[in-house]
């Protein structure tokens, strides 16, 4: 016989419709500054130990005057990734010494800028979901399961990118709310927050944005949670080919 399900399941709110993408905000002149130097110091564009162009130098390049940029400028110190000495240069600080956990949130917003970021945003994201995973597998109850089983039996036969997008969210919610850990279920809500930003703004959030919901994986994967066994070995022989594929992508030489 096939396991029971929960006879009656509240409905998750706004689980069908699409999502209401808003246009991108305009970015203060001070933000765009930031986020520029930021990418730069970020990506390794400007190493750790050299030096950054003078102020009047930067607010030429991007056209804004010299307190917007002095505005930038603290922000960046703020996150320890440059030193500024009193009329000396402005000194580039290695990132990946950095402390400040804003410096994750930093690096996840600004992913879709550069390839590298990606790379590593969408590994993050896919070993963080692993994480979740264990401890679901372990605590889920009847009433998550009606929940997961309820979002996968709404999906629409061709779904839309934005239905796609909406069910990605939602059904990883409820794995996080499985879990039981407050920290781990605000951490989930962090990723979507991120998601809901980069779709606003007109992208993907990541390297397989338009990649086709594998609805017998999720309806297996809810079936191993079910049964509080094989969930975490189906994930990982799903998400094998992909990290290969990460792998791949950073060996490769650097465009010229």
């Amino acid at each position: 016989m096939p396991p029971h399900r929960p006879a009656a399941v509240a409905a998750p709110k706004a689980v069908n419709p699409r999502l209401q993408i808003k246009p991108p905000a305009r970015k203060r002149a001070s933000e765009r500054v930031f986020e520029g130097l930021a990418r730069e110091l970020l990506g390794g564009e400007i190493q750790p130990g050299s030096a950054l162009p003078t102020q009047r130098e930067l607010a030429e390049r991007f056209g804004v005057s010299m307190l917007v940029v002095r505005q930038a400028i603290h922000s960046l110190e703020d996150l320890k990734l440059i030193r500024v000495r009193q009329g000396g240069a402005t000194i580039a600080l290695d990132p990946n010494e950095a402390t400040d956990i804003r410096l994750v949130d930093l690096r996840v917003q600004l992913s879709p800028s550069g390839q590298r970021f990606g790379l590593d945003t969408t590994e993050l994201r896919m070993l963080f979901l692993m994480q979740m995973l264990i401890l679901a597998q372990r605590r889920i109850t009847p009433k998550h399961i009606g929940v997961l089983h309820y979002l996968l039996d709404s999906l629409p036969k061709e779904p839309s990118l934005d239905e796609i997008r909406h069910f990605r969210l939602e059904y990883w919610q409820q794995v996080a709310d499985a879990t039981q850990n407050p920290v781990v279920r605000q951490q989930m809500r962090w990723w979507r927050a991120r998601a809901r930003e980069a779709m606003r703004d007109g992208h993907g959030f990541g390297l397989f944005p338009q990649q086709p919901i594998n609805v017998p994986f999720h309806r297996a994967l809810t079936d191993a949670l079910e049964k509080h066994t094989g969930a975490i070995e189906l994930y990982m022989t799903t998400i094998t080919p992909m990290l290969d594929w990460l792998d791949a992508k950073r060996n490769e030489p650097p465009k010229t």
